[in-house]
């Protein structure tokens, strides 16, 4: 089946290298939103989402300046388990529908023939219906921990925990169009998207 655009999503768990994939795919000229990005620009715009989080977690979830309060976030997060779930269902659909208006535009332009997004919660978030094609990046737990270790100065502990706290690497490969292993070298990470690039050029 050909595609007018082929939506990609781009996956995978936390160190696993999904951003650095999404890096790669837009230096290639394939555009790539983050969801991250864009849940954290309707967090301090939209002014429904911020009336509903002040509603559930108090006035001073936002700064003054009507900005986030980011720690605040944090430490309702790390306190209360079923709070990462009411804030992901005030913001994911919106971040959702916003997505579908930025590929919408980007389609519209007629230049990109591919485009996607980058979440970590694609399955999580029950969207992989609104995408053609699904990458997850994997990696061991022994690589993601020594990369985590590196890179944000986590305990072997810390970094456990927030591996065990998302949907398991093996559930998501299991469901995935596509898998990268990211175990190797940069280099090997750049040969394993060109592979990925021609399998997306076979589709258009």
């Amino acid at each position: 089946m050909a595609f007018k655009l082929l939506k990609i999503g781009v996956t995978g768990n936390i160190g696993c290298g999904k951003s650095e994939v999404c890096r790669l795919l837009k230096k290639a000229g394939i555009p790539i939103i983050s969801a991250d990005l864009v849940a954290r620009k309707l967090m301090n715009t939209d002014n429904q989402i911020k009336l509903t989080l002040k509603q559930i977690f108090g006035e001073n979830i936002y700064h003054s300046n009507g900005k986030l309060n980011r720690k605040k976030v944090a430490e309702i997060i790390f306190t209360d388990k079923s709070a990462k779930e009411k804030i992901n269902k005030i913001v994911h659909p919106r971040v959702i529908q916003y997505e579908h208006q930025l590929l919408l535009k980007l389609y519209k332009t007629g230049h990109f023939p591919i485009a996607g997004v980058e979440a970590a919660l694609i399955y999580e978030a029950k969207s992989e219906h609104f995408f053609d094609f699904i990458i997850v990046v994997s990696a061991s737990e022994q690589t993601v921990i020594k990369r985590l270790k590196k890179r944000d100065g986590f305990s072997e502990n810390q970094i456990k925990n927030r591996i065990q706290s998302q949907m398991s690497l093996k559930e998501k490969i299991k469901r995935a169009d596509y898998i990268i292993n990211n175990d190797g070298t940069l280099q090997d990470l750049k040969t394993e998207v060109e592979k990925l690039i021609y399998k997306l050029q076979t589709l258009i």
